[in-house]
């Protein structure tokens, strides 16, 4: 049971991690204004990065939810 619950840990962690880095590319910096972020990349990084975490979590319940049933 403890692997599944660290999966499903580090996939949350992951996620929060990600979520934290996309807020941070929105966030106003200084510099020209010029130097605009692409938003279409951004989506498409941030899209890419989902399939690990989703995946992590999706294995930590699996394995949680059939240690639960074989008890």
């Amino acid at each position: 049971m403890k692997p599944y619950i660290f999966m499903l840990a580090a996939g949350i962690f992951i996620l929060f991690l990600i979520l934290f880095g996309l807020w941070d590319t929105y966030r106003p910096h200084t510099g020209p204004v010029g130097n605009g972020i692409d938003d279409n990349k951004v989506i498409r990084e941030f899209m890419i990065q989902l399939i690990t975490p989703i995946g992590f979590i999706t294995a930590g319940i699996i394995g949680i939810l059939l240690e639960k049933k074989k008890k």
